[in-house]
């Protein structure tokens, strides 16, 4: 069993356990900090460093894809309906130099609003361009989508 410990105080040596925290796993004998929030006692902590994943073909997207950039290249990103949460975000790069834009695909059942307008449906992610998917309901079937180079 692993236990996550904060430090008391500036410039002490004591340590604290956290309960109740969220985002700590334990595999093959290792530590994954996965960005979430650690609470103790009303003190949160948060981890915001992004894991980076490249994808080499389509790909549809998954639970653990949440707090992570994704590199697309020219691919297609499917958005599975009932898989996220509300507040769950997904970061997409396309690497590509290529005219050819990637492609954000929402799934049977997802509506996919493109931010600041009123159009949904699939949209584009042109050659180096960031963008990022915020899914805004419980129930895992609505998402926003907005970044640079993103039509």
């Amino acid at each position: 069993m692993a236990l996550l410990k904060k430090r008391t105080g500036i410039g002490t040596n004591s340590y604290n356990p956290i309960k109740n925290s969220t985002g700590l796993q334990i595999f093959n004998g290792g530590v994954n900090i996965q960005a979430g929030d650690f609470k103790d006692n009303g003190t949160t902590i948060r981890f915001e460093n992004l894991t980076f994943t490249t994808l080499d073909s389509d790909y549809t997207l998954v639970w653990n894809d949440n707090s992570k950039c994704i590199n697309i290249g020219n691919n297609t990103v499917t958005i599975p309906s009932g898989v996220f949460e509300s507040g769950h975000v997904i970061t997409l790069y396309n690497s590509s130099s290529s005219n050819t834009p990637a492609t954000i695909s929402p799934a049977g059942g997802v509506t996919l609003r493109y931010g600041g307008t009123t159009m949904t449906g699939t949209r584009y992610l042109g050659k180096r361009g960031v963008g990022l998917i915020l899914c805004v309901n419980s129930n895992g079937n609505e998402f926003v989508t907005c970044g640079a180079g993103m039509t």
